[in-house]
């Protein structure tokens, strides 16, 4: 008889403290790209917005040249609206991007960036080496990058000019950038 109160005093035990799971119902939040443009220029803000079929909290996860980053929702007008970091929209590049809501990806995408030339360009350059032997075979490279106001190198086949003064003799010679650089050598 004992055995039979202990079976029975386990089984409430156990049957008292288990717990139903409630099956929590998914819901299916469908969104749709509203920013119409792809197409975006280095260091001027901008934003990148949604419908979303019902209220939720997404997140934008970000990323380009400068790393990765996660943006919280804000909402605009009743969209869903995400604000790109300065740090972000200043370097130029192509951009990823993927909406991000219960824990599942709903929509990606990508962007470019261009290189802005509205607040002038400037150029980055080098001589080397300091000394030189005398020889047919010694020669200094002079090299150039330029740049934008935000430091994003130029396209490639930009026209650098390169002005050259050594006592009384002046020379001038149009290069252009090639893999970021433009350069010539001097004997």
């Amino acid at each position: 008889m004992h055995i039979l109160h202990i079976c029975i005093m386990l089984s409430l035990l156990f049957v008292g403290c288990s717990k139903q799971t409630e099956g929590k119902k998914a819901s299916i939040v469908n969104f749709e790209l509203l920013t119409s443009e792809e197409n975006f220029t280095a260091g001027e803000p901008f934003s990148l917005k949604f419908s979303a079929s019902e209220e939720s909290s997404p997140v934008l996860v970000f990323r380009n040249a400068v790393g990765t980053t996660i943006l919280d929702t804000s909402y605009s007008d009743g969209a869903v609206q995400f604000d790109v970091p300065k740090n972000f929209y200043e370097k130029s590049g192509i951009c990823y991007w993927s909406l991000v809501s219960d824990a599942e990806e709903k929509i990606k995408g990508t962007l470019n960036i261009h290189v802005n030339n509205k607040n002038g360009t400037f150029l980055e350059s080098y001589l080397g080496p300091r000394s030189l032997t005398a020889g047919p075979e010694d020669y200094a490279m002079f090299v150039m990058l330029a740049t934008d106001f935000y430091d994003n190198p130029l396209n490639d086949s930009t026209s650098i000019t390169s002005k050259v003064q050594f006592q009384e003799s002046q020379s001038e010679e149009i290069l252009s950038s090639k893999n970021l650089i433009a350069w010539t050598r001097y004997h």
